[in-house]
């Protein structure tokens, strides 16, 4: 009916939907009960540890190919890490900027995938040096979890959970990963053992500066780029995330085009709220 249109289909066609539930994560919004009531509803659990260990292992099985992981009991691990961190955000001991967050299956799989791909700068077979993985391990940890976070003090919570876990030195594996080196040549950029192929023909972008300040957050970048996730860089106005942005395309010799997106392209889906009108007009009072 919002159409206007009819569509026809065979006697045989079935149609599956799947959603999350409406508390779980930040920002979903309810569907009607009208459209809901066109289904029949089946519900599923949440994954358990055991569900979610079969899925790492089942995925992932190049960390327990090492005898070292294996006998660290490192997927273990990094489900109990997970699992801390949901119930922390669940508690409301942490993330209360910028959330609702959530720590899921799909983080652990970005975790490991990070891990796993020998063009973030490791490789997980050969690993003979516990230390050394583990470094690797909290690097790409950060970049997963830690960077969601909008204060510091939810930043020390996830690595207090991370040493009560992995049982580490987390102070003196934050000041490892604090040094960035960078340097590129005609062909590829690099930042520490991450390697990237840059467009030495593109001399659009000859003259760009890069700032030690912007070296930990270029490198994160860099790594999302590598592995085709999209990534979402926030801040208030002014605080440089178009200039970051500008600066990885220089250096890697990409051209940017950079666009202006509001509702009126994406659409969206808005249930009708009576406290904000309320709001609105309880403001206009107090003006």
């Amino acid at each position: 009916p919002e159409l206007n249109k009819t569509f026809k289909l065979n006697q045989q066609t079935r149609i599956f939907a799947t959603q999350n539930p409406l508390r779980q994560g930040g920002g979903r919004k309810g569907l009607p009960q009208s459209f809901l009531n066109r289904f029949t509803k089946v519900y599923l659990r949440k994954l358990e540890e055991s569900d979610l260990t079969h899925v790492m292992s089942h995925n992932f099985d190049v960390l327990e190919r090492n005898d070292l992981l294996r006998d660290f009991k490192l997927i273990d691990r990094m489900v109990a890490f997970s699992n801390r961190i949901e119930l922390g955000i669940i508690n409301h001991e942490f993330g209360y900027r910028g959330g609702p967050f959530e720590a899921n299956l799909r983080d652990m799989l970005r975790w490991c995938e990070l891990l796993t791909n020998p063009k973030t700068g490791y490789d997980v077979i050969k690993c003979e040096r516990l230390e050394e993985f583990l470094l690797i391990l909290f690097e790409k940890m950060k970049l997963v979890y830690c960077q969601r976070m909008r204060s510091e003090s939810d930043v020390q919570h996830i690595f207090s959970i991370f040493k009560e876990i992995f049982q580490v030195d987390v102070e003196g594996l934050q000041n490892e990963s604090k040094e960035v080196a960078f340097y590129w040549n005609d062909t590829d950029i690099f930042f520490n053992d991450i390697q990237l192929s840059r467009n030495s023909r593109n001399k659009n972008h000859e003259n760009v500066i890069v700032m030690g300040s912007q070296l930990k957050t270029l490198k994160h970048v860099t790594e999302c780029v590598i592995m085709n996730k999209p990534l979402i860089i926030c801040g208030p106005s002014d605080c440089g995330k178009t200039k970051i942005i500008n600066t990885f395309c220089s250096i890697a010799g990409k051209s940017l085009e950079l666009d202006s997106i509001d509702d009126s392209v994406t659409g969206s889906f808005q249930q009708f709220d009576l406290n904000r009108a309320l709001e609105e007009i309880w403001q206009s009072i107090e003006e």
